[in-house]
């Protein structure tokens, strides 16, 4: 069974609203690209703009997902982060 980006956001959305929320372990995941982010949105000049998906794979990840497990801890400590590691990763969100 295939689904698609829109459909996946509308079920994870109704589930939302019931109080479960269904995310990932991460959002930077390159091999999404062309289900749950949109390639056109990192292409420049033909070629896959990383810096850009980096920048912006978590703001489209969240169109999507309403939740999203930082697994940064794993690594070390959220400490490696500048100031509040948990509002600099929330600003780059919708909010809702």
């Amino acid at each position: 069974m295939t689904i698609t980006r829109q459909e996946l956001a509308e079920r994870a959305a109704f589930l939302a609203v019931q109080g479960v929320y269904v995310g990932t372990s991460s959002w930077k995941y390159q091999g999404w690209c062309g289900t749950i982010y949109d390639l056109v949105r990192y292409e420049y000049r033909g070629k896959f703009a990383e810096t850009r998906f980096e920048r912006d794979c978590l703001a489209e990840y969240g169109e999507v997902f309403k939740t999203v497990c930082v697994d940064a801890a794993y690594y070390s400590f959220l400490s490696h982060l500048e100031g509040n590691a948990i509002s600099t990763i929330a600003a780059m969100l919708e909010p809702g």
